[in-house]
């Protein structure tokens, strides 16, 4: 498999930590000041800690459609690889923003381009969805069925699954993502060159599954109880970001634990085997000794001034 072209659009409206902050004042009008300024107090300190301070999201108002920035990516994906609509066998869509639970929502994009030999359907994973739908596009490329493949991702969450009502500080441990994400989409089209140069690993955590959520309605009939679900109401996306980020850390590790034995297994390879199988590694020999902790700043873990309901990461030196 052969990445041929990666595009991507952002919706038009560019919104500052500042913008956001008061976006969320004009939708609680009734909130009193005090406890507005309590909340926004706690919100720019969390800001402060993360180091985000722009994103994009579409502007409702003068009528900006998720399918535009969809399509928008995937003309953009065609024309740097050079294809046409009828060349694409496979669409796979990928994307937490969704018009439809039946059909796929990759349909109605191939239908609007006119992809008519296309095969759809859609992959839903979360933030690893990206990843799951270029394995099993790499996997029915590796079939000889598929010629040409499109990966199209959309994140659009504004008006659908969007939440900026102002509670307790404490409601922050589960709401404080949705101040930091924006709106993207993105088109990956992949051709059927060079099989098996890609390989695929994943860790599941099902114990952690009610971290993030979106949950539908009567979703309570298909999983088991729990006081993580639910906290925004149907529909709305909850996150409990602290504790996510503590569990990403543990993965890392594993992670790097598990880079850090194939490189001691390449190197300890004949010549012969280790340039097949340590390419990547031949090309920048001084990349075998590095050590991969030194991208990572430490991290120590502090409970701001202002009352928070997490303690929150602070970089070491700021």
């Amino acid at each position: 498999m052969k990445i041929a072209a990666l595009a991507h659009r952002v919706p038009s409206r560019l919104m500052t930590n500042a913008d956001m902050i008061e976006m969320v004042d004009r939708f609680n009008p009734d909130i009193s000041r005090l406890r507005k300024a309590a909340f926004f107090r706690a919100v720019r300190t969390l800001y402060g800690r993360l180091g985000a301070s722009t994103r994009y999201i579409r502007d409702l108002e003068a009528g900006e459609k998720a399918a535009d920035v969809i399509l928008g990516a995937l003309d953009d994906a065609l024309s740097r690889a050079g294809l046409r609509p009828e060349d694409i066998d496979l669409l796979i869509y990928c994307g937490v923003g969704r018009g439809f639970l039946e059909p796929a929502n990759a349909y109605f994009y191939a239908k609007a381009r006119g992809m008519h030999r296309a095969n759809c359907f859609d992959v839903t994973d979360a933030c690893m969805s990206w990843v799951r739908a270029l394995q099993i596009a790499n996997l029915m490329l590796g079939t000889g069925t598929v010629r040409n493949a499109v990966v199209v991702n959309g994140e659009f969450h504004l008006g659908i699954h969007d939440n900026w009502k102002i509670e307790s500080l404490d409601s922050l441990a589960y709401n404080f993502p949705m101040f930091t994400i924006g709106e993207a989409a993105t088109a990956t089209l992949l051709v059927a060159k060079e099989p098996d140069n890609f390989s695929f690993a994943f860790r599941a955590r099902p114990e952690i599954s009610d971290l993030c959520t979106i949950p539908m309605p009567g979703y309570e009939g298909f999983c088991h109880p729990s006081d993580r679900i639910g906290k925004n109401g149907d529909m709305r996306f909850t996150s409990f970001g602290h504790e996510l980020h503590k569990n990403s850390d543990e993965l890392w590790r594993c992670w790097r634990n598990c880079r850090c034995r194939r490189k001691r297994s390449i190197s300890s390879l004949p010549t012969h085997r280790r340039r097949r199988r340590g390419t990547a590694l031949e090309q920048r020999p001084e990349s075998r000794t590095r050590c991969i902790t030194s991208t990572r700043r430490p991290v120590i873990w502090c409970r701001p001034r202002s009352r928070l309901p997490f303690p929150w990461p602070r970089k070491a030196g700021n």
